[in-house]
Order: structure tokens, then C-alpha cells, then sequence
């Protein structure tokens, strides 16, 4: 594979427009001169970005003043027997296959890959290091870099992804956390679970910081349920009402009842009013009635008749009636129906415990007291009270009106069923006051050793703290698997970045060896004496870092010594011996595919490491493909083709007008001839017509600089040797010729037609100057020495 040839370059660097160089065809050594501003370095620049496929490097190199895009470069590629042509165009190489294969040396090499002015900086280590690995190894080394910065980002990764509830805890927390089995567990019952501790821990160290103002409230006394008999009395009353006197006399009852109905207007009360007469009566037979006054003689019958009707046992039922009615009645008022005050009492010294006692179960009861107490309605029952009371009044008048007859009963089924669920209340209350009397004991019996409490409230920690590491656990589940994707990324790289170190070290630590051998030999050949260069390692970041370690003398000298050790010509010959190195140490297949270009490979070298240099040009010409020169030194040309005598080297000029630059064809000898044929050539051309560039100023020079003193340099050197003026042409002609005047004034004919003010030289006929120039030609190689 070779560069064939430099089709097109538009719009880079001083190549504003170089369309015709498919006929620059190069051979498998070409080289290219030019002076500096000629586009060399643009050159240079369009075959290192082929080499790195780098565009930036020629889309930054627009030509000035600049015309109008698209930048192109066309290069037509040989491999094998058939030609590609690669392209440059929309900022980018088209299909680059020969990128591999080119290795460019020049200043941009040494400052690249070197030195950094006088001195090797940590970048000129690092790109020297990519140069001698080569393409496997720097591919290697670039994987170790590229994993290593994985690693710091996946171990930064690691960082980010540990959940916060362990974020500064040791690593042995972290793991065990990660590893914490969630199966089974549910957040929500956790959360609350949670809730209640944390409650009843806030609570138990309030508590303890006033353990005695908790002991002095009341403890909760138990509650009788009174006895309440109130419808019990009712149901007395009732009895009475129902109670009748069924002894009284037939015939007894039947004269009264006909004297009632006779003498009585309003029936009712009227038995009542009888018996009040008949006690108030003293004589019964002979006296009068207490009420009206009437003789009572005649009324014998009437008179047997009512205490017939009234006898004793009759007293004694009315009497038993009247008691019974009054005794139940005053039960009934004496009944206190009044609980919810001593409740009320009991409720508010719970109430104390609220926010003290925060089980569910003292909470509950406390709840359920207020309620059932509530639920008393005391007011209604006395009220209701009242109102049947009246009704027994109503009733017991109309009992008392026919005392020995059953009457209507108090209805209080209502009232009953009130009373009996006041009763069941009262019960259920009893129960609850005792549910809260001992949970009122049990906590304040912690109060009298707060040692109780501290445990308590020490144990509640421990459980928060359980039930917090699972609700976190819940909570950062996802974190927890991120982490441990980024935990298992890390262990994968350092096991990948270990097993890739250990294979670039097996595969360079033979290469480099031999690389740095390799350096010493050339430096030396170079001519670079009493230095020994060797391998040095720096562990400092992501690829392996080598750079060269100078002894010189066998002193060993540091980086900042170097610029008052190393010449210019030393600087450029070890970075020669490093690029060369490369080159020498491939085997054989890549280095027949290997396309090397020179730019100015020998600048501030001698004549002895240029020398040396063309030597090993010349040695590795035939195993590489192609080498391409590219110099503004004609004299390095000319040394490198009188030493090699390639006859298929091919010879290229640079060139530029006021659009572009561009190449031109060149021979071999328009380098390797002097100046005295170069010269002798042009005139020669210009007499036989083969050229029509203007020979006027050429021919005094030829003559009086070239001519003479090679022709006669024995004459002149004598003259010098004896202090003899040769300053001017005329002296030079008459040291020449001293003793053959004929031949003198022939020369100084030449010289005064040479002149200036000439008819030649003012004339404007070329036919004058060709003429001239024929004869002084036809004179000088016909002479006789």
C-alpha cells in the first residue's frame, strides 16, 4: 500500500486550489521540496490527519483570505495492482484503510511525543508511550485507561447508590443492610407499629422527667352500683290500688249505696263522708246529725247499716291502704337517682391519664366511660319521677273515694324500662371504672422505681430502631439494587482491568526491552555519544505512563539538566532514534505496508549524523513501502541521491503563485548538479534555444565566479597564497593570463562586454544577447589548456 499520488487539495492551508496532481505521480521514494511558507507544513498537516483520521486538523487550516467552502483533499491510494482514490470533503476521510500504515516524523513529532521546549512534561510521556506500544498495546493500554475511569465512576457510582440510612456507616453496616430480607414484610403495619412507639416513648420520657407529679394524682376508686328500688315502690303503689275490702255486708252496702243516691247530689266521696259522721257522732240513737242537725232516731237502720260498713276490720284495711300509699311515696321521693356527679368525678381523675397511659385498652374504657356516662340522662328519670308521683296522687283520690274498691294503676312501663337501662349503665360503668383503676395502679406503680421506665423507654429505642431499619430497608429497596449493580460493576472491572494489566505487561515487557535497545544503538549512530537512555515507569493515572530516563556518563540527569545536555542536534536525533525504533522493530509484513514521511528529518545536523542518516534511509528503503521527503534543504537532496543512487526516486518542486500553491516535476540532476552545471545548463539552453529565461545576468557571474575559479583554481590559489589582489574580475584575468597576453585580452574583451552599460545589456534584441553568448561559450570549451 502506497501514496500514488496528491489528486486535489482545496481551501487548506496555502492550497487554495491545486486541481491537476493526478500527473505527480510518487514512487516508492518521493521527495517534496520546498522553501517554508511554499506549503510544506500543509502537507505535513494533510498526512497527519489522515494518520490520526483526524479533520480538526484540517478544518482549523482554511486558507487566507478564505474562499468559499467545501474543503477538499483527493489522494489516490495504491494496494496491490489497483488504485483507490480516498477523499476529503464535508469535514471528514472517506473509507480510511491506510491510516495504520503511515508513520510521520517531524518537529510536531518531537514536540509532540519529546520535549515540550527543553524539557519532557507528563503529556509529551504519555503520547511517547502511545508512539512505542504500538497499536495493540496502546489499544491495551487505552482499555486499562478507559476501565479505570469506569472504575472511579462506577466506585463514585457505589458511592451515590449507598441508601442514606447507612450512608456513613462501615462497610461490614452497609453490606449486612443490603442484604436484609424484606420478604414478608409490609410498610404500611409498619408504620404504624411504628407511630405507636415512637408515641409511647416520647410519653414515657416525659413521664420521667416527673415521676412525683404522677404519683400524687389520684388513683381511680372503685364504684359500687347503689341499689335502686324505685320501681319496686311503683309496683307497691299499684298493689295498694289493687287492693279491695270484699267482707262488707250485702245488705249493709245496698243501704248505703240507696242513701247516697237519695241524699247525695255528687256521689263521690260520698263513703268518706259518711264515715268522717259517723265518728263525729256521740249518741247514735238519740242525737242529731254533726253535719245537718237531723233527728237521728229514725235512722236505726241506717246508722247499723253504716257501722256495718265500718267496722274495724274495714279501719284497719283503710289505715294499711293510706300507709302503704305513703310510705312507697316517700321511698320513691327518697330514691336518689344522682350517679353522674360521683361518675363525673371518676371520669375527670382518669382524664389525668390521657396523655399518660396510651394503651389502647385504657383509651378505649376512658372513651367508653364518657360515653355511658353521658348516656345517664338523670334529669329525665326525676323528671319522669315527678310527673308519676302525680299521677299516684290523681289516683290515690280516687281511691280514697272508694277505698274498698280496686282502682286504676300508675302506669310507669315507660319509666321502668328507663330505670332498668340506667341500672344496666351503672353496671357496665362499674366494669370500665375497674379496667381503669388497674391500669391506673400499674402505671404509677412504675413511677416508684424510674429504673422501670428508663428500661422501658430503652427497649421502645430498640424497637424503633428494628422497625426503622426495616421501613428503610422497604423504602430504599431499588437503591439497594442499584447499589448492588454498581457494587458487581466494580468487582467485574477490577478483575477485567487486573487480567488486562497482566496481559500488557506480558505483551510489552520482551517489546520494550528490545524498543529501548533499540533507541541506544540508533542515538549512538546518530551521533549522540557516551548517552545510555532506559526505560522509566510512572504508576501516576489511568494508562501506563513510560518515559526515558538520560544517563550520560553514567551520571543519571533529571528533567530540568536536559536543556544544558542536550544539543539541538541531540534532541533531534533521539527523537529520530525513538520514531526509527518503531519502524525497525515491526516485522516484516507491516513494515512492507508501512508508509513513512520525513519532514525534515535532518535539520541542525552535521555532515556526519546526516550522513549517518541517509545510511539508514537508504537500509529500510527496501522493506518499507514507500518513504516521502519532505525538506526545504536541496542539499540534503543531493547528499541522499549521490549516496543511494536510486534511479525510481521521484522529485517533486513546490511552487506558488498569487492564488495557490501547487507541485512541479523536477530531474535528479536540477539537485545534484552545482551551480557551476546548473548554470553552464541554463545558458547552454538559452543559446541552443531550448529555454527563453533572460541569461543577462547570469553571464558575468558564470564567468568571473564559476568558470575561472574551476577551471583555474590552481592559478588563483597561487596568486592567494602570494598576497595577490583577486578582488575584481580584471585582477583575477590578469593573474590568470599574465604570461599569455593574447589569450588576457580575449577575456577582458568578455569582461567589457559583461559590463553594465553595455550594448547587451541595454539592448533589448535577444538575438544580441544569444549571439554573445555563443561566441563566449564557443571560446571558453574550445580552448586550449
Amino acid at each position: 500500500m502506497k501514496i500514488s499520488s496528491i489528486k486535489e487539495i482545496k481551501n487548506i492551508g496555502t492550497f487554495a486550489d491545486f486541481p491537476n496532481g493526478s500527473s505527480f505521480r510518487f514512487e516508492k521514494l518521493t521527495f517534496i521540496y520546498g522553501y517554508n511558507t511554499f506549503g510544506k507544513t500543509t502537507l505535513t498537516d494533510i498526512f497527519q490527519s489522515l494518520k490520526n483520521n483526524a479533520p480538526e486538523l484540517l478544518s482549523s487550516r482554511l486558507t487566507i483570505p478564505q474562499i468559499p467552502p467545501p474543503q477538499k483533499v483527493s489522494l489516490s491510494i495504491k494496494e496491490g495492482q489497483s488504485e483507490k482514490t480516498l477523499v476529503f470533503q464535508n469535514n471528514c476521510w472517506g473509507q480510511n484503510n491506510i491510516s495504520n500504515y503511515i508513520e510521520i516524523f517531524g518537529t510536531d513529532f518531537i514536540h509532540k511525543n519529546l520535549f515540550t521546549g527543553y524539557s519532557i512534561e507528563r503529556e509529551n510521556k504519555k503520547n511517547f508511550t502511545q508512539f512505542i506500544l504500538g497499536n495493540d498495546g496502546v489499544q491495551l493500554a487505552k482499555n486499562i485507561a478507559d476501565k479505570k475511569k469506569r472504575l472511579r465512576e462506577s466506585k463514585a457510582e457505589v458511592k451515590k447508590n449507598i441508601p442514606v440510612f447507612v450512608k456513613n456507616k462501615s462497610e461490614e453496616e452497609i453490606d449486612n443492610f443490603i442484604d436484609f430480607s424484606i420478604q414478608g414484610l409490609d410498610k404500611e403495619e409498619i408504620d404504624i407499629e411504628l407511630s405507636k412507639k415512637k408515641i409511647k416513648k416520647k410519653d414515657e420520657e416525659i413521664r420521667l422527667k416527673e415521676p412525683q407529679n404522677i404519683l400524687q394524682l389520684h388513683y381511680i376508686d372503685s364504684y359500687d352500683v347503689p341499689e335502686i328500688n324505685v320501681l319496686d315502690y311503683f309496683s307497691n303503689i299499684n298493689a295498694f290500688f289493687q287492693k279491695d275490702y270484699s267482707s262488707i255486708k250485702e245488705e249493709a252496702l245496698t243501704k248505703i249505696n240507696s242513701h247516697i243516691e237519695t241524699n247525695f247530689s255528687e256521689v263521690n266521696g260520698s263513703e268518706n263522708w259518711i264515715k268522717q259522721g259517723l265518728v263525729k257522732c256521740s249518741d247514735k240513737e238519740n242525737g242529731n246529725c254533726v253535719f245537718c242537725g237531723q233527728d237521728l232516731s229514725n235512722a236505726k237502720d241506717l246508722i247499723d247499716a253504716y257501722d256495718s260498713y265500718f267496722d274495724d276490720e274495714y279501719k284497719k284495711f283503710i289505715l294499711e291502704v293510706e300507709d302503704g300509699f305513703k310510705l312507697n311515696i316517700e321511698s320513691i321521693e327518697n330514691e336518689d337517682l344522682d350517679q353522674k356527679i360521683i361518675l363525673q368525678e371518676t371520669l375527670n381523675k382518669s382524664y389525668k391519664f390521657k396523655d399518660l397511659i396510651n394503651h389502647s385498652t385504657f383509651q378505649s374504657a376512658l372513651v367508653q366511660l364518657e360515653e355511658k356516662i353521658n348516656l345517664l340522662n338523670e334529669e329525665i328519670l326525676v323528671n319522669d319521677k315527678k310527673l308519676l308521683l302525680k299521677e299516684v296522687s290523681i289516683l290515690i283520690e280516687e281511691k280514697n273515694k272508694k277505698p274498698f274498691e280496686k282502682t286504676n294503676e300508675v302506669n310507669f312501663e315507660e319509666f321502668s324500662g328507663n330505670v332498668n337501662t340506667y341500672k344496666t349503665l351503672l353496671s357496665e360503668i362499674k366494669g370500665i371504672t375497674e379496667i381503669l383503676k388497674v391500669y391506673v395502679e400499674e402505671f404509677k406503680e412504675q413511677y416508684k422505681d424510674t429504673s422501670i421506665i428508663e428500661g422501658n423507654i430503652n427497649r421502645l429505642q430498640d424497637e424503633i430502631d428494628i422497625l426503622d431499619y426495616k421501613k428503610y430497608r422497604i423504602e430504599y429497596d431499588q437503591g439497594c439494587k442499584d447499589f448492588t449493580i454498581s457494587k458487581d460493576n466494580v468487582t467485574i472491572l477490577i478483575g477485567e482491568i487486573t487480567t488486562l494489566e497482566t496481559e500488557l505487561e506480558s505483551n510489552q515487557s520482551i517489546y520494550l526491552g528490545g524498543y529501548f535497545d533499540k533507541i541506544n544503538t540508533l542515538f549512538k549512530k546518530f551521533g549522540s555519544k557516551n548517552f545510555t537512555l532506559t526505560r522509566e515507569d510512572s504508576g501516576r493515572g489511568d494508562m501506563p505512563v513510560y518515559s526515558l530516563k538520560v544517563e550520560f556518563h553514567n551520571q543519571i540527569i533529571s528533567n530540568d539538566e536536559l536543556i544544558t545536555i542536550f544539543s539541538e542536534s541531540d534532541r533531534r536525533a533521539l527523537a529520530l532514534a525513538i520514531f526509527w525504533a518503531k519502524i525497525d522493530l515491526k516485522d516484516d509484513d507491516e513494515k512492507s505496508k508501512t508508509i513513512v514521511v520525513l519532514d525534515d528529518p535532518i535539520t541542525s545536523f552535521d555532515d556526519n549524523r546526516v550522513s549517518n542518516s541517509i545510511d539508514l534511509f537508504k537500509t529500510s528503503l527496501n522493506n518499507l513501502s514507500q518513504i516521502i521527503i519532505l525538506t526545504h534543504y536541496p542539499s540534503f537532496i543531493k547528499n541522499f541521491c549521490e549516496k543511494t543512487k536510486e534511479e525510481d526516486a521521484k522529485f517533486f518542486r513546490l511552487q506558488k503563485n498569487n492564488t495557490t500553491s501547487f507541485l512541479e516535476n523536477q530531474n535528479r540532476k536540477e539537485f545534484t548538479e552545482s551551480q557551476y552545471e546548473k548554470t553552464f545548463s541554463k545558458i547552454d539552453g538559452y543559446i541552443n534555444r531550448e529555454h527563453n529565461n533572460c541569461i543577462k545576468t547570469d553571464l558575468r557571474p558564470f564567468l568571473e565566479n564559476l568558470y575561472l575559479p574551476t577551471l583555474f583554481a590552481k592559478e588563483l590559489n597561487r596568486a592567494i597564497s602570494n598576497s595577490e589582489d583577486i578582488s575584481t574580475l580584471s585582477l583575477k584575468i590578469n593573474v590568470i593570463f599574465s604570461d599569455r597576453e593574447e589569450v588576457k585580452n580575449r577575456f577582458h574583451d568578455f569582461r567589457n562586454n559583461l559590463n553594465p552599460d553595455s550594448h547587451i545589456f541595454t539592448s533589448n534584441n535577444d538575438e544580441d544577447v544569444r549571439n554573445f553568448a555563443d561566441d563566449m561559450f564557443e571560446y571558453l570549451y574550445s580552448f586550449n589548456f
